[in-house]
C-alpha cells in the first residue's frame, strides 16, 4: 500500500507466479501468431476488412491475456503491458509473414529480413473496394495498416495493464472480489469530501441510482476479500469512485470500464467507513454485514 494525503491506497506488488505465468504467456504468444495466420486467411479469401478484422482478433487476444494474467497472478503492470504489446505485434508480423510465405513459397518461412520489402509491396498493391470501385492507394493502405496496428497495440497493452492493476490480496493469495453501487451524476466530489471529513454515514440519505446503457452517473466500486473460513481479521476494503460520462454494456462497464473522470482510485477504507458505506453494495453486504447491522 502507498499513501495519498495520509490515506493508504492500493499499489500492485509487482510479483508474478512464474511457474504458472510463463507457460501461459508462451501459450498466448503462440496463439497470437496462429491468429495472425488466420487473419491472412481472411485476407486471401477477400474477407479482410481494415480496422474491423484487427479489432476482432485483438479482442480474442485480450480474452487470452485475461486468463494468463489472472491465473498467472501477474501483479506487474510493466510485464503485463510488455506481454500484451508483444502479442499484438506478433499478430501483425504473423499476418504479413504468412502472406510472404503464401506468395513466395514455404522456403521463405525463415526470411523475416525480407518482411519489410514484402510489406512495402503490399502497400503498393493492396486494393480498396468502395462503392463497387476498386482502387489502389499507398497512402490509404499505409494508414489502414498503421491504424490497425495502433488499435491492436492499444487494446492489448491497455487491457493487460488494467487487469494486472486489479486489487490482489497478498495475505489471502487471491484476487479480490468486487461490487458496485450508483448515485446520481455529480455526487463523486461529495463522496470524496464525506470520506475526508468522516461523514460517510450521511450518504445513507442519498437515493440510489439505476444506471442504463450510456447513462451519466456516479459509480462506486468496492474491492474486498470474502470472509476467511478459519476466521481472523478482515482484509482491507478498497473504494473507487468515478463520475461516469458514458457507460457501456456489461456488469463492470458501468463503473470500471466506463468513460469518465476518476475521483478516487482504490482507497483503503477503515472498518468504520466500511460499516457506514457497506450497505450500498448488496453482494458485499451479504458477507460483511455485522451482527445486528442493517
Amino acid at each position: 500500500m502507498d499513501t495519498s494525503n495520509g490515506r493508504p491506497i492500493y499499489r500492485p506488488s509487482g510479483q508474478i507466479e512464474g511457474q504458472i505465468f510463463l507457460p501461459l504467456a508462451l501459450a498466448v504468444f503462440a496463439a497470437s501468431g496462429a491468429l495472425g495466420v488466420a487473419m491472412h486467411g481472411l485476407f486471401r479469401e477477400g474477407w479482410y476488412f481494415h480496422i474491423l478484422v484487427p479489432a476482432v482478433f485483438s479482442l480474442l487476444i485480450v480474452g487470452l491475456l485475461w486468463q494468463v494474467i489472472t491465473y498467472g497472478r501477474c501483479r506487474n503492470r510493466l510485464v503485463a503491458g510488455l506481454l500484451g504489446g508483444a502479442c499484438g505485434l506478433l499478430l501483425f508480423i504473423s499476418y504479413f509473414h504468412s502472406g510472404q510465405i503464401d506468395r513466395h513459397g514455404i522456403e521463405r518461412w525463415y526470411r523475416l529480413d525480407s518482411l519489410p520489402e514484402y510489406v512495402g509491396y503490399r502497400m503498393k498493391t493492396d486494393t480498396i473496394t468502395e462503392e463497387r470501385k476498386v482502387t489502389t492507394s499507398v497512402f490509404a493502405n499505409g494508414m489502414n495498416a498503421v491504424l490497425g496496428l495502433g488499435l491492436t497495440l492499444w487494446l492489448t497493452v491497455w487491457y493487460a495493464q488494467k487487469v494486472a492493476a486489479r486489487a490482489y490480496c497478498e495475505s489471502c493469495g487471491r484476487w479480490t472480489e468486487r461490487d458496485q453501487a450508483f448515485l446520481e451524476k455529480g455526487r463523486g466530489e461529495g463522496v470524496r469530501v464525506a470520506l475526508e471529513t468522516g461523514k460517510l454515514a450521511e450518504l445513507r440519505l442519498v437515493p440510489a441510482f439505476e444506471p442504463s446503457l450510456r447513462s451519466r452517473h456516479c459509480g462506486l466500486l468496492i474491492e474486498y476479500c470474502p470472509p476467511r473460513p478459519g476466521g481472523g481479521g478482515p482484509c482491507p476494503c478498497l473504494l473507487s469512485v468515478k463520475e461516469v460520462s458514458k457507460s457501456g454494456a456489461g456488469r463492470y462497464n458501468k463503473v470500471e470500464g466506463a468513460l469518465g473522470k476518476s475521483i478516487l482510485r482504490q482507497v483503503q477504507l477503515t472498518p468504520e467507513e466500511v460499516a457506514a458505506l457497506g450497505a450500498r453494495f448488496p453482494e458485499f453486504w451479504k458477507s460483511h454485514k455485522p451482527p445486528g447491522g442493517r
